[in-house]
């Protein structure tokens, strides 16, 4: 399930040098608070347009990602 995809993402992340938290995640989707990714998270995929959000995320490489999160961090 999700949950599963998320912890491998944050492992892969990990395995790079890049220690990430679930926060991360949906701070790089665009969300301000962490509602949309807990339903995202259990399988609850009524928001469609979350659930493509959080996937584009999860399919992200790591330099990617790292991009994104250094331009949050401004």
């Amino acid at each position: 399930g999700n949950r599963e995809r998320i912890d491998k993402f944050i492992l892969k992340m990990a395995a790079s040098g890049l220690k990430i938290k679930r926060k991360d995640i949906w701070r790089v989707a665009g969300y301000n608070d962490r509602t949309e990714f807990e339903r995202f998270q259990r399988g609850d995929e009524h928001n469609k347009a979350a659930t493509l959000n959080f996937n584009r995320i999860l399919n992200l490489e790591v330099d990617d990602f790292r991009k994104q999160l250094v331009k949050l961090s401004r």
